[in-house]
């Protein structure tokens, strides 16, 4: 059950990324994944500072290997 055959056009979700193919494998982040990400940075903006900081700069990381993501949802 956990391994399956997939259309890559199609595409599909795995660890908070899109991926599927047009001319070029894309990645995307995941609506959900930005919403949880928007959320918890709101929480520990208020709480922590220093802790924000060092969040932001671990999504920033995560961002990096997606294709597209929309910045909005980090400031």
């Amino acid at each position: 059950d956990k391994s399956r055959i997939i259309d890559l056009k199609r595409g599909f979700s795995f660890l908070g990324y899109t991926y599927f193919l047009k001319n070029n494998l894309i990645i995307k982040v995941n609506n959900q994944t930005m919403r949880r990400i928007k959320k918890h940075l709101g929480v520990v903006k208020r709480k922590n500072k220093n802790k924000y900081i060092l969040s932001l700069a671990s999504y920033k990381g995560f961002f990096e290997r997606a294709d597209y993501f929309s910045q909005e949802y980090l400031y």
